[in-house]
């Protein structure tokens, strides 16, 4: 296993969650894509996404992602579209044990529409159609594990099974 655990999934799978307790369990430093370029920024990411547009978000997230990569251990939760940008899953490849965390699209439509600050999540068409979309490259992680109607411990737990922490 390399050093790094990279969480991929679709908005509203619970990465960050998913991460935090990961991280815990395994005795690592936690980070979240999404937050470490709002820090970056001192904007949030619908700021950005809105402000800049998307393309200038991505490039944002590509840069930080190639620097924690080239950290020491730790328990990374990507947002649900920067493993699907061809260079940020190369580089994520190389340097971590990728896992999607997987769920139907109710369970996660359930979630997002919770939230609010999704900026891709304004057209439930549309975000139907982004979801199968990125299903084709969360399965592109060495392992996938199901999420739906399991507690974030349970999540953990598995993930630790199948990466052989």
């Amino acid at each position: 296993m390399k050093d790094k655990v990279f969480l991929v999934g679709f908005m509203g799978c619970g990465k960050t969650t998913v991460g935090k307790l990961l991280a815990k369990k395994m005795g690592r430093p936690f980070f979240d894509v999404d937050r470490e370029v709002e820090q970056n920024e001192g904007k949030k990411v619908s700021e950005i996404f809105a402000e800049s547009g998307e393309e200038h978000f991505r490039s944002l997230e590509t840069e930080w992602i190639k620097s924690v990569c080239k950290g020491k251990k730790a328990v990374v939760s990507g947002g649900g579209g920067c493993f699907c940008r061809p260079q940020n899953r190369e580089i994520i490849k190389k340097n971590c044990t990728t896992v999607y965390l997987e769920a139907e699209f109710e369970t996660l439509l359930e979630r997002i529409l919770k939230d609010n600050d999704r900026p891709l999540a304004q057209n439930l068409e549309e975000l139907h159609s982004l979801f199968d979309q990125r299903i084709q490259d969360y399965e592109k992680t060495d392992f996938s594990v199901r999420i739906d109607d399991r507690s974030p411990l349970e999540i953990v737990e598995e993930i630790i099974k199948v990466i052989g922490e």
